[in-house]
C-alpha cells in the first residue's frame, strides 16, 4: 500500500498482483489490499472479485466472514445489485453463524429491497448475539439504532414529507435531569470523484446509536450528503440550537485544509474544489457557529483527518491516463503544493466557554479508517460514551489513550477549547 500512499498506483496493483501469483498463506492479504485499492480507484467490480477471492482464501473464519461482508458492502452500495449482496451476506453468515455485522449490513439491504421483516429479524437477532456482550456494545447499539429507524419509516402515514434516505432523525421526550440535547452526525463515505471511504458512514451511524442510548433529545443521523444538503443540515440545526442545553456535531469523512481554513468535503466536491472550496465544499468554523448558540456545551468532534482526497485523485487520474499535465496549470501546481504539505487538517483557536473541537488526530496528520466495523477513533468514542458518572475531561483523556494504544501510537486524538472549571459534563449521570 506504500506505492499507492506515494502516487505509483499501477505499481501497487503489480505488486498485490505478483503476491497473489506466487500464492501461499498470505495470498489472503495480496487480494484484500488489491481491494482496497480497487475501491479507492473508484472500480467496485474489481473491489467486490477481490474482497471475495480473499474470502475465499482467509486463513480464520471470522476474517473470511469480514471479507464476504465488504463485498456485500461494495454490491449494495456501490454495484447497487442486491442479489450479489445478498448472496455476500449469506456467505459470511455461512462461515460464521454468529457474525453480527453481516447481519445488520443484511438488514440494511432488505430495508432497500422494501424486505422490512427480514430487515427487523436480521436486526433483532444481531442485538441478541451482542447484547451481554460489553466488546460488542457498539454493534448492539447499532442494532437498536437500525430498528429505531426502520420503525419510524414503517409508521410514516400517507402524505408526510418525503424523507431522504440517507437522513434519519431519532427522537426522546425531554429528559428534566439532563436537560435538552441534541446533536447532528455526518458520515460521508461513498464520494463520487474523489476516493471513496469504507468506514465513516457506519462511524455516523454508530455515533448516532450511541448519542440516542445516551438520552439525547433529537440525534439526526445523515450519510453521503452533497454541498447543498449538509449546508442545509447545518443550517436547519442551528437553528434548533438555541433551545438547547447541548449541541453536538459529529463528523466522518473527508477533510482537508486549504489556505489556512478546515473544510469537510461534500460527496459531490471533484478537484474544482481545491479552488474554490468556500463555495464548494463546508467549512469547519460553519460547524463551530451552528452550536454556539447552545447553553452549556458547544462540541464540534471531527473524524476527518484522512489522507488527501484530492491528492489520490490526482494520482488515480495519473494511472488512468486520463490527466493531461498540461490541461489546467493552476490546478497542478496546487496538487503539487498539497503533496508537499502532506494531509490533516490545521488547528483551531476556541476561546468562548464550555466550546470544545475534539479531532480524531493531531494537527497535520492523518488519521487510520481501520479494518473493522468503525474507525478507531470512533470505536474508542463509543466504546467510553456509556460510562457512568465520566466527566467530559476524562472522557477525552480515555479516547485519547485509546486510540493511542489500539493504533500503536501511530494516532493521538487532540483537543481544542476548553471547559470552564468546576463545571461537570457527563454523557451518563447517575444520580
Amino acid at each position: 500500500m506504500l506505492w499507492a500512499r506515494y502516487g505509483d498506483v499501477e505499481r501497487a496493483f503489480a505488486d498485490f498482483s505478483q503476491a497473489e501469483a506466487v500464492g501461499g498463506s498470505q495470498t489472503w492479504y495480496a487480494l484484500s489490499g488489491r481491494a482496497r485499492l480497487a475501491v479507492s480507484l473508484g472500480e467496485p467490480l474489481r473491489g467486490f472479485a477481490d474482497w471475495t477471492a480473499a474470502a475465499e482464501t482467509a486463513p480464520l473464519p471470522m476474517l473470511a466472514a469480514q471479507f464476504h461482508v465488504r463485498a456485500g458492502n461494495l454490491a449494495r452500495d456501490y454495484l447497487k445489485d442486491l442479489e450479489k449482496a445478498y448472496q455476500s451476506y449469506a456467505h459470511a453468515l455461512a462461515v460464521s453463524p454468529r457474525h453480527a455485522d453481516a447481519l445488520i449490513q443484511r438488514g440494511i439491504a432488505f430495508e432497500r429491497g422494501n424486505r422490512f421483516d427480514d430487515a427487523s429479524s436480521d436486526y433483532r437477532k444481531a442485538g441478541d448475539m451482542t447484547r451481554d456482550n460489553l466488546l460488542e456494545k457498539s454493534i448492539y447499539d447499532y442494532s437498536v439504532f437500525r430498528l429505531e429507524v426502520l420503525q419510524a419509516r414503517r409508521s410514516r402515514k400517507a402524505g408526510d414529507p418525503a424523507l431522504p434516505p440517507n437522513i434519519n432523525v431519532l427522537s426522546h421526550p425531554t429528559r428534566n435531569d439532563r436537560g435538552r440535547r441534541i446533536a447532528l452526525v455526518v458520515g460521508n463515505a461513498a464520494y463520487r470523484h474523489v476516493p471513496a471511504l469504507m468506514n465513516s458512514d457506519r462511524d455516523a451511524e454508530s455515533v448516532g446509536a450511541a448519542l440516542s442510548e445516551a438520552g439525547f433529545t433529537s440525534v439526526t443521523v445523515a450519510t453521503d450528503l452533497d454541498r447543498s444538503q449538509m449546508d442545509g443540515l447545518l443550517q436547519q440545526f442551528a437553528r434548533e440550537v438555541a433551545e438547547a442545553n447541548w449541541a453536538i456535531v459529529y463528523y466522518a469523512g473527508h477533510g482537508v485544509e486549504i489556505d489556512g481554513v478546515n473544510y469537510a468535503i461534500p460527496v459531490d466536491a471533484d478537484m474544482a474544489t481545491l479552488i474554490d472550496a468556500p463555495v464548494r465544499a463546508v467549512s469547519i468554523n460553519q460547524m463551530i457557529s451552528a452550536v454556539d448558540q447552545a447553553k452549556d456545551l458547544h462540541m464540534v468532534v471531527l473524524d476527518a483527518c484522512r489522507d488527501d482526497p484530492f491528492v489520490q485523485q490526482s494520482h488515480r487520474a495519473t494511472a488512468k491516463r486520463a490527466l493531461d499535465k498540461t490541461a489546467d496549470v493552476g490546478l497542478a501546481s496546487l496538487i503539487a503544493r498539497r503533496k508537499a504539505i502532506g494531509g490533516g487538517l490545521a488547528g483551531l483557536q476556541l476561546t468562548q466557554p464550555n466550546t470544545v473541537a475534539l479531532f480524531s488526530t493531531q494537527p497535520g496528520e492523518v488519521t487510520l479508517d481501520g479494518n473493522e466495523l468503525n474507525s478507531p477513533f470512533t470505536r474508542a468514542f463509543v466504546s467510553r460514551l456509556p460510562t457512568p458518572n465520566l466527566d467530559l475531561r476524562l472522557f477525552f483523556e480515555r479516547v485519547r489513550e485509546d486510540v493511542a494504544t489500539g493504533t500503536q501510537g501511530r494516532q493521538r486524538p487532540a483537543l481544542t477549547g476548553g471547559l470552564t472549571e468546576g463545571a461537570s459534563f457527563f454523557f451518563f449521570p447517575v444520580q
